[in-house]
């Protein structure tokens, strides 16, 4: 076991992935051996014991072309694994192996930590796992070094090596810059002054290096060398205090949008689309009129503001790994099918790529998100965790509900109102909706009287055709339309928002308070008994194979429905449980089987 340690910004994670190419040519001369790696990420959110184990056996199965019986099993059993079932299923398969190599970077990115740290030291400790050889990357945490210190060979990333190393990244970048190339004379002291102070942080001397470019004379040379930030916490005071005032709204909006991007399960592999970002940001700070505002940025200033914080990169997928054999299909881009009359004014190059943002490292979240900010002359920058989600809950929802019903473009990449239409159903309910407002928002959202409503069919059919792996949008558990009940009785839309909610469940808490502002007057238990009528994609809600486009219609009370829907298998239940309308919180699904038996949908009318 090799666990790498060092300061944040000192090349770990650049470390890894070069042990991981270099191991995958050794694996191709050993066919009995193989390669599996994880990437620990703050954005997941989560003990990454478990998902770390499961892709750890994916890869290893797709090396070998074998799934074991016992892994079989665990699907067949339908729900999610345990990581000790999964050790055992990783135990059968390395009686294929003589050796299985195991790369985890960045272990201290999984929040909370202390299960992963666990199976590592299980990989380690336990004689099942006799072939299995571990490289770990973290920083030299109190918690990680008192599991690690004893069962590891533990590698610094503070000595004269890495230096070295610091001093070359420097140069090249020197070299590279055409900003520097008038003071190309100064190169040699400017690599020394660095590498001196950088004490083996890349992130560090990268910092510095773009602030040096931005200087304007020769004479602010030496004294800014003669005063470079002491750490990385330091340079980005310095960073955020040279924004200009008048785009410090913005700006704060800008990371709210990157970083909830980056936390949402929805396309998170990639970053979030420039122009889509400042778009979307725009119409926060300045409202639905913004694309008439003088004051909106373009992208080349965005850039330019963002500096060391952010990433752009023309094209932020992950590529499909062909050393590890997987088949996974590299998505398509969704077609325009319309113009979006809401966009930003253009002010760049027509012609120019498409660019995606991210956080450019780990250590920009924690300052954001750290005490320390609030001490800062830059504290209006502070983000709190438990409050992000709420912030870019609320961005997205506002301009979902604002989406133009009757035109607009269905691509969920590049549109903003696409995409906020799309990842609203998507958004991590828990935390946010203890926010009054939200909760009513989110409730318009889901509610098929909101004029909104009505671009999510275009969505759902472009969704149906398979593209950005659809599967995973939970945009897709709506209906396409509701319509008048047959009966004559009208719409309810109380009812029609319940059943959307109950759609959209996946897993979420029980939140009584957002059910108690459905009844308007009414029990949740009367809104089951209201009859609705509504288009669905007869796939989905049959499971019979055929055209996922094809459209059927069905109707009852939502509680028959609903109790249908479960007879099939369909819809698991959710979890959301009753307030006002009984003493005691009873979950929805309970009321339904108890006072609607299974009935059959009427009769099915495909629509061509």
């Amino acid at each position: 076991f090799l666990w790498l340690h060092g300061l944040p910004g000192s090349g770990k994670t650049v470390l890894a992935s070069f042990a991981i190419e270099h191991l995958k040519k050794v694996r191709r001369e050993k066919p009995g051996s193989c390669l599996a790696y994880y990437y620990c990420h703050y954005s997941h959110g989560e003990d990454e014991a478990l998902p770390m184990l499961a892709w750890l056996v994916s890869q290893a199965c797709r090396q070998l072309h074998w799934v074991p019986p016992e892994l079989r099993d665990l699907f067949d059993q339908g729900h999610d694994p345990q990581v000790h079932e999964l050790q055992n299923v990783l135990a059968v398969l390395l009686e294929r192996l003589e050796t299985l190599v195991i790369v985890i970077d960045a272990v201290d990115e999984s929040s909370p930590r202390d299960e992963l740290l666990y199976l590592v030291s299980a990989l380690v400790l336990d004689k099942r796992f006799a072939k299995v050889r571990v490289l770990a990357t973290s920083r030299e945490y109190f918690e990680i070094q008192r599991v690690f210190g004893g069962l590891s060979t533990a590698v610094s990333m503070s000595n004269s090596s890495v230096d070295e190393d610091v001093r070359c990244f420097v140069r090249s970048k020197l070299v590279a810059s055409r900003r520097l190339y008038k003071w190309r004379h100064m190169f040699g002291e400017i690599e020394d002054v660095l590498v001196q102070k950088a004490r083996g942080m890349f992130r560090w001397a990268e910092c510095q290096i773009q602030s040096i470019e931005r200087l304007r004379d020769m004479s602010e040379l030496r004294p800014t060398l003669a005063d470079l930030p002491l750490d990385i916490s330091d340079t980005y005071v310095r960073i955020f205090a040279a924004l200009p005032e008048a785009d410090r709204a913005l700006m704060r909006r800008v990371f709210i949008w990157v970083i909830g991007h980056s936390t949402a399960p929805w396309l998170a592999v990639r970053g979030i689309n420039a122009k889509m970002l400042l778009s979307a940001v725009t119409w926060d700070v300045f409202g639905p009129d913004a694309s008439r505002t003088a004051s909106a940025i373009d992208l080349e200033e965005l850039q330019e503001l963002c500096g060391c914080l952010m990433t752009f990169r023309e094209d932020d997928t992950e590529d499909s790994d062909e050393d590890m054999e997987d088949d996974i299909l590299q998505p398509e881009q969704p077609i325009n099918l319309m113009d979006n009359p809401f966009d930003v004014e253009e002010r760049s190059s027509t012609n120019a790529p498409e660019l995606y943002v991210s956080i450019a490292h780990y250590t920009v979240l924690e300052f954001l998100t750290s005490e320390h900010i609030l001490e800062t002359p830059v504290s209006y920058f502070a983000l709190r965790y438990d409050n992000l989600d709420t912030e870019f809950a609320r961005g997205v929802l506002s301009q979902a509900l604002a989406a133009n019903p009757h035109r607009g473009s269905n691509d969920w990449v590049t549109d903003r109102e696409a995409y906020c239409l799309t990842l609203g159903a998507a958004l991590k309910t828990g935390g946010y909706l203890a926010d009054a407002s939200l909760r009513k928002l989110y409730l318009r959202y889901l509610s098929p009287s909101e004029p909104h409503y009505a671009r999510f069919r275009p969505l759902l059919v472009e969704l149906s055709k398979g593209r950005e792996n659809s599967t995973s949008f939970y945009i897709n558990e709506l209906p396409i339309e509701y319509l008048e009940p047959l009966n004559g009785s009208g719409r309810t839309p109380a009812a029609e928002t319940l059943l959307n909610l109950e759609l959209l469940r996946y897993g979420r808490p029980t939140d009584a308070d957002m059910l108690a502002e459905l009844p308007v007057g009414r029990p949740v238990s009367a809104l089951l008994e209201a009859s609705v009528r509504l288009l669905v994609r007869r796939a989905q809600f049959t499971q019979e194979s055929g055209d996922d486009q094809q459209e059927m219609e069905c109707g009852g009370t939502v509680g028959s429905l609903l109790s249908d829907w479960s007879e099939k298998g369909v819809r698991p239940w959710s979890l959301y449980e009753m307030k006002a309308s009984t003493t005691t919180s009873t979950p929805v699904h309970e009321l339904a089987r108890d006072r609607f038996k299974p009935q059959r949908w009427a009769p099915p009318k495909p629509r061509k």
